[in-house]
């Protein structure tokens, strides 16, 4: 993508740089994980800077003080001089990729294996059960297997053996995304537990059995069509069940007094 615009009138370069996770196209978010992986975090922000505004510095014309860099523009490739203040001020914008962010965007293609939606629509429930237990195995065990076979479910036709460093960036970056929306749009079901105390790790093995079994209400000849059902859709029913268990434990409580 061009993001820099000539303005001949004016004699004036334009840098539209993107301002969240949401703003890359596939192409610059692979980048922008890639980088992250291999560059260390002093070089990061210039970097970012340069691939992401189609910059390069050159070594002719130089200035005392300033820097010399061809810019990828919608009028061909252009020179410009800045100072590296200039250059830090401009790649302010970009500190948006130090943080997760909550709206979910992930590569395209990992190997062979081409991404299920951003947002997990179309995923079955069971799918995201599977997805969430393998992500919270990699939280506690930080071994990649889990990431590998999550990987697996999210882009089917993967067939890799492991990931990259900026694979494993994508899909923690991506999984997070994803939880926050979730957390966002079912915020009855996701709500937190309040507590001043340290927790253990949880269960969840019976975290899975208690969404399983709230859904089919214990019938056991259900979970087949539950664990296929949209994920959406099986989250929004347990959303409403946190809802109306909610309501009743208000009712109880107003009763008792």
């Amino acid at each position: 993508m061009i993001r820099a615009t000539f303005s001949a009138e004016n004699n004036t370069i334009d840098v539209r740089l993107p301002k969240s996770w949401a703003d890359l196209d596939d192409a610059e978010l692979r980048l922008v994980y890639q980088a992250m992986a291999t560059v260390s975090e002093e070089a990061l922000p210039y970097t970012l800077f340069r691939i992401l505004a189609g910059v390069r510095q050159t070594r002719e014309g130089i200035v005392p003080g300033k820097w010399k860099l061809s810019i990828r523009t919608n009028a061909g490739l252009k020179y410009v001089y800045v100072t590296p203040t200039q250059i830090a001020e401009q790649a302010k914008c970009l500190d948006f990729v130090y943080t997760a962010g909550d709206v979910p965007v992930r590569v395209a293609k990992i190997g062979k294996g081409a991404a299920v939606d951003a947002q997990l629509r179309g995923v079955a429930f069971g799918d995201w059960l599977r997805v969430e237990n393998l992500y919270q195995g990699y939280l506690s065990s930080q071994n990649v297997e889990s990431l590998v076979a999550a990987t697996c479910i999210l882009y089917p036709g993967f067939r890799g053996k492991t990931l990259t460093q900026a694979e494993v960036l994508n899909i923690l970056n991506w999984l997070v995304q994803v939880k926050a929306l979730f957390a966002r749009t079912f915020s009855r079901f996701f709500r937190p537990v309040a507590t001043t105390e340290a927790t253990e790790a949880p269960n969840m093995l019976e975290t899975m059995n208690n969404q399983i079994r709230a859904l089919t209400g214990g019938d056991v000849t259900k979970e087949e069509v539950i664990l296929a059902t949209d994920c959406w859709r099986a989250l929004t029913e347990l959303d409403c069940k946190a809802r109306e268990a909610e309501e009743l434990n208000a009712a109880m409580a107003k009763n008792k007094d």
